[in-house]
């Protein structure tokens, strides 16, 4: 971690590790983190696999308030979110359309 510095994927990874260990309010933690650099706010997979989370351990609310930031963050990067925005069957989707859908195609 002391390398890797404030690399989005990187904080990405572990919120997904306290998830897969069922440390909730610790996995929620640093899913935030890695969306508040710079960096995590341009990658749509973050947020994707953020919303994926609170799908299973959050509130309608929750949901919602990633929707949102997720909206205004404007994603554009990342590894599935391009190639799932850039396909012509989900073109004209809003970014809430397509972070639903990203967050389906991930494993």
């Amino acid at each position: 971690m002391k390398k890797a510095g404030d690399d989005p994927y990187i904080i990405g990874t572990v919120a997904r590790l306290f998830w897969a260990e069922r440390k909730i309010e610790k996995a929620r933690h640093w899913f935030s983190r890695a969306v508040s650099i710079i960096a995590g706010k341009d990658l749509g997979d973050i947020w994707a696999w953020w919303y994926k989370f609170e799908l299973e351990h959050g509130t309608p609310e929750q949901r919602q308030a990633i929707i949102d930031q997720c909206t205004t963050a404007e994603p554009r990067h990342g590894i599935v979110w391009p190639v799932v925005a850039k396909d012509l069957a989900n073109a004209g989707k809003s970014i809430a359309e397509v972070l639903v859908l990203v967050a389906k195609d991930l494993h």
